[in-house]
């Protein structure tokens, strides 16, 4: 968060709270504000998720990203995970809407366990790298 001390500068504050109420489930909330920055438009940005595990193998998540400054759902991203026992692996789908245009992806990831920050994507992402639990 940045918040400036003069009357110079701008405004940003991100939150975000994970709640998992129960083993298998898991909700997150966030909320990026950003106001008055040189380099990008005022915003107020709202991103819902979760994530279920169904069974020990698989498991699946979605996300939405809503714009309240635009008043655009700009983003929805649907994924199905899968445990190899080493590795896991989601594929999935997201529905972009930039500025009136609609794009559409497909991704693929598989992660390492031992290493969860390194994935290998395959992703016709519009928006770039896949993201997910």
């Amino acid at each position: 968060s940045q918040i400036p001390a003069f009357d110079k500068g701008f405004t940003e504050v991100n939150t975000s709270v994970v709640v998992q109420p129960i083993a298998n489930l898991q909700f997150n909330v966030g909320h990026r504000y950003l106001n008055n920055n040189p380099s990008f438009l005022d915003s107020s940005l709202f991103v819902v998720g979760g994530y279920y595990r169904l069974d020990e193998n698989w498991g699946v998540g979605a996300q939405e990203v809503y714009e309240e400054a635009t008043g655009v759902l700009e983003e929805q991203r649907y994924s199905v995970y899968r445990d190899l026992t080493n590795w896991v692996a989601s594929f999935g789908a997201v529905i972009r809407d930039n500025a009136g245009v609609k794009e559409y992806g497909v991704l693929f990831t598989v992660t390492l366990k031992a290493f969860p920050k390194f994935g290998f994507d395959l992703n016709f992402d519009p928006a770039g790298a896949g993201q997910g639990p």
